[in-house]
């Protein structure tokens, strides 16, 4: 991401790591820093792209995608996370699996603008009866949704996770 022309003088774009409410740790080709949050800016999520000057967090650039859901204080929105590729919705297979729970993910990802994944895990604690199950119900409520079944403990799986994120900004 470049500054561009319209920038103003002395602040270069960075890439925000972690909110912390005030302030915000941002990565940029100088590594990372703490910057503090200008009042007049709008809410700030991680993933975001700002232009930062040598004290605080300037501008925001144009998002691609933002990922939010409905303040339950406020019932507003609530930013979660700005320009990302992918969302990776997971769920354990050592407890029931709710189809309509994913499909509801899946439908806030889409909206956000990123492409849904479905991870389902804990493969090694059911047998395969129970995998095909949650697999066919998954896919019923999210055609066309990539689903992947891992297991870290046997590794089963996490190469095709690693494929499916790779070379994507992944929340």
């Amino acid at each position: 991401v470049a500054a561009g022309a319209g920038a103003p003088p002395g602040t270069v774009p960075a890439r925000i790591v972690r909110h912390d409410g005030v302030a915000v740790v941002v990565a940029g080709a100088d590594g990372t820093s703490t910057r503090p949050l200008r009042p007049a800016l709008p809410p700030l999520a991680v993933g975001d792209w700002v232009l930062v000057d040598a004290e605080s967090v300037v501008a925001l650039l144009p998002r691609t995608s933002l990922l939010q859901r409905r303040d339950p204080t406020s019932g507003g929105a609530q930013v979660m996370a700005a320009n990302v590729d992918c969302v990776g919705i997971v769920a354990g297979l050592d407890r029931p699996v709710k189809p309509g729970r994913i499909q509801r993910f899946v439908v806030q990802v889409r909206a956000a603008g990123a492409v849904p994944l479905v991870v389902l895990t804990k493969a090694d604690l059911v047998d395969a009866s129970v995998i095909a199950a949650a697999r066919a119900a998954v896919a019923r409520a999210t055609p066309g949704v990539t689903t992947i079944v891992a297991s870290v403990h046997t590794a089963g799986g996490l190469d095709a996770v690693r494929a499916a994120v790779a070379d994507r900004t992944v929340a």
